[in-house]
């Protein structure tokens, strides 16, 4: 499944959550980095390829630590995902 987040849609950590509950079907209570971590690494059905257009943008809309925040997140799944040696994995890029 791919995922695609277009940076210039993003101007809040709501509409970043708004976009990622719709595509990957999350649901849209309760949503912090915790719960975001914890869908991406256990609850979301792999294969998933993460696409973030126009990421700059967001970085300068979020700001930095928000930004490093969730891309942190992103990262550590596809890392997990690596570590596990699953066949069908998380996967994400900037652009």
């Amino acid at each position: 499944m791919l995922v695609e987040i277009k940076g210039t849609d993003i101007q809040t950590v709501q509409d970043l959550h708004r976009t990622l509950a719709q595509q990957l079907d999350f649901g849209t209570d309760g949503w912090n980095m915790d719960a975001l971590r914890d869908r991406l690494m256990y609850d979301i059905e792999r294969p998933i390829h993460l696409v973030w257009n126009d990421s700059e943008v967001s970085r300068a809309r979020l700001g930095e630590p928000t930004f490093t925040a969730v891309a942190n997140i992103f990262r550590e799944t596809q890392e997990q995902d690596e570590r596990y040696g699953w066949g069908e994995r998380f996967t994400f890029e900037m652009k």
